[in-house]
């Protein structure tokens, strides 16, 4: 079903996501590949990301596998500043692990890598 005012349009399948944006009519699709790599296309120019996990071998509160650096496939950091996120999904300091008051402070939902980021999908 497509609503009139639908802002985006969601579809999942497996590791894909296409997302369409109904006012622009930008297209995002990600491809989440195994060992962190995401193949992200935009209106058909892709790009290669790598992610990085806060799980260590060594046991720690904070292992969860929650997404704390992305990296283009030059190495070069997505983002300036290392992330950080409860279990639910919802952006925190890093150091202090106080919550964020941002519009992606909202999760979408669970454990494990299912953030809520403002430039890469959730999976």
């Amino acid at each position: 079903m497509h609503r009139q005012n639908t802002i985006k349009t969601k579809y999942f399948f497996g590791s894909y996501e296409k997302t369409i944006d109904n006012i622009t009519g930008e297209v995002t699709e990600y491809n989440y590949l195994p060992g962190g790599a995401i193949f992200k296309k935009v209106d058909g120019v892709g790009e290669m990301l790598f992610t990085y996990t806060d799980h260590t071998e060594s046991s720690s509160a904070q292992a969860l596998g929650s997404i704390t650096h992305i990296t283009d496939d030059q190495g070069n950091f997505f983002d300036e500043h290392e992330q950080s996120f409860d279990a639910w999904g919802r952006i925190r300091n890093p150091e202090t692990w106080e919550l964020l008051n941002s519009p992606f402070s909202k999760g979408v939902g669970g454990l494990l890598t299912t953030e809520a980021t403002p430039d890469i999908a959730c999976s």
